[in-house]
């Protein structure tokens, strides 16, 4: 009996043995498996498109492809965003949010006037002649409004990366240079938002809405006969060839915001995110540093090239604002109690 007992125990130890050594091993192999997977992780590449409104050698674009060669380097290449200028996919900028929050494309660029549907109070800061005056009133603008816009894209599953102010949108045109606002009487005037589009109504001439990137061809057919853009992008864009003069007057402010998909942003690993919001940062103060410098670069350029520069005069500015203050409350109700506040908001900053 103590025999039989003493035989038991010794088989049930070896099957104890036998069998913490299968789950040691199982062990072991599922661990391996996971380090090795955790290594897959950290190699693992991610390509994304970065669909633009404007060309890489062109104004904010600069900005947008430094902003994209420098993630690409920092993450030695497991982070490459490509940037496609106008025609290279078959979106534009008006459909920025849409093709972002649907994930059809990672990023965009989205000019603030383009996505006035969208996005309500972002837009406030280029009304006409409200928040032109200096780059210093259009940033303090648009930083009153980015609460608001961040909260507006969260819903669409879009989050704003950074944002680049354009130099102040003002008129260029063929023909007879217009020297006031009474020149501007009767001339078909390209603009990219409807609050643009009412002001020119105010003053006798005629708004026609198109993309930047057909702007050129439209002023040479005489389809249009001015634009309204920022100098750095039209001297960029080779207008000299195309414009006799400028009108310098401060229309509006403008910028862009660069929209990622949420989800996109959110596979990336720590580090690689990381990268992306150090550069996000460096790239929207170097862009809106050295935004007043570039204009007056600009605008010397098209001087140089003997393009006619006229600048508004004071009583001129002073006209365009009043014409424009009524309005700036009008389009703020018809959005909402919101836009009203926000409005406000930035009226109590700049003023």
């Amino acid at each position: 009996m103590h025999l039989f007992k003493t035989k038991k125990y010794w088989l049930l130890s070896i099957l104890s043995i036998m069998l913490l050594l299968i789950v040691n091993g199982c062990g072991a192999t599922s661990g391996d498996g996971d380090n090795k997977s955790d290594a897959n992780a950290s190699d693992e590449s991610y390509e994304w498109d970065f669909n633009l409104h404007v060309n890489l050698d062109q104004g904010p674009g600069e900005y947008m492809n430094g902003f994209s060669e420098a993630v690409k380097e920092k993450t030695q290449g497991r982070l490459n965003i490509t940037p496609r200028p106008p025609g290279e996919l078959p979106y534009t900028g008006m459909e920025s949010v849409r093709v972002v929050g649907d994930r059809s494309i990672e990023m965009a660029d989205a000019p603030v006037g383009y996505i006035a549907g969208d996005v309500k109070e972002s837009v406030i800061p280029t009304w006409p002649f409200l928040a032109s005056k200096d780059t210093d009133t259009f940033l303090t603008a648009m930083d009153t409004v980015l609460p608001y816009a961040e909260e507006e894209m969260d819903q669409r599953g879009i989050e704003i990366l950074f944002w680049l102010m354009d130099p102040p949108q003002r008129i260029w045109g063929v023909g007879a240079p217009v020297k006031n606002l009474n020149d501007l009487k009767g001339l078909k005037i390209r603009t990219f938002a409807p609050e643009q589009q009412t002001f020119l109504k105010e003053i006798g001439a005629t708004p026609v809405s198109m993309s930047l990137s057909e702007v050129p061809a439209a002023l040479q057919r005489g389809v249009i006969d001015a634009a309204i853009t920022g100098a750095v992008g039209a001297y960029a864009g080779k207008w000299s060839e195309i414009i006799d003069w400028g009108y310098t007057i401060p229309f509006s402010g403008s910028g862009a915001f660069m929209l990622v998909n949420s989800e996109a942003l959110n596979e990336l690993p720590d580090d690689i995110r990381e990268v992306v919001d150090d550069e996000a940062r460096k790239w929207q103060e170097k862009g809106n540093s050295e935004t007043e410098e570039l204009d007056n670069k600009a605008i010397e350029g098209f001087i140089s090239d003997g393009v006619e520069i006229n600048e508004a005069s004071h009583e001129d500015i002073e006209m365009a604002q009043n014409l424009m203050q009524d309005h700036w409350g009008e389009w703020a109700k018809e959005g909402g109690p919101e836009m009203e506040e926000v409005l406000q908001e930035i009226l109590d900053e700049i003023q």
